[in-house]
């Protein structure tokens, strides 16, 4: 059961499931808490793979975790 998984194999599983999933759109909230190095290069080069084949929305203030697309949202801009 994913109950065993440590936290990092928990999100790489989540991850997973929601980029891989059929669905057009991805919604993710800081998907690398919990990964090491290694699994953040991971997502960056899947990410930038289904990115082309989904409406992705990625809350974050890890500015890695989203640079790399084009049309950038800020809550800062709405205060």
């Amino acid at each position: 059961p994913i109950s065993y998984f440590s936290s990092g194999m928990q999100q790489r599983f989540l991850l997973g499931l929601a980029m891989y999933s059929s669905s057009p759109v991805l919604f993710l909230d800081e998907p690398t808490s919990n990964l090491d190095r290694t699994y953040i290069k991971w997502y960056l080069d899947e990410i930038k793979r289904v990115k082309s084949d989904k409406i992705v929305f990625i809350c974050s203030n890890v500015k890695e975790e989203y640079d790399f697309y084009d049309e950038v949202i800020s809550v800062e801009e709405f205060k």
